[in-house]
């Protein structure tokens, strides 16, 4: 998707070694698809834990805004699992 009135969107092909460079806001409508490890990579953002966690944990978010590993079924305070080597980090 690329909105031509948003000057902060671009692409770009064949740029810094990169078959494609996008800038700006991405939307894709469909499947992404690819070698696999292309399109399966994790997601993660940095919290911090109260307690000891590891990867593969589901883990909970504290009154204090910390995370710890949750030992609740359907719990509505679960804000995802714990990551070792994601490629994406916020």
């Amino acid at each position: 998707y690329f909105n031509e009135s948003d000057t902060a969107a671009y692409a770009r092909l064949g740029y810094n070694g990169y078959g494609a460079y996008l800038g700006g806001n991405l939307y894709v409508s469909g499947t992404c698809s690819g070698p696999s490890g292309t399109c399966d990579q994790d997601v993660a953002e940095k919290i911090d834990a109260n307690y000891d966690v590891e990867a593969g944990d589901v883990v909970e978010i504290s009154n204090d805004g910390r995370a710890f590993k949750s030992s609740t079924a359907y719990n509505t305070r679960v804000i995802g699992v714990i990551s070792t080597n994601p490629a994406v980090i916020f």
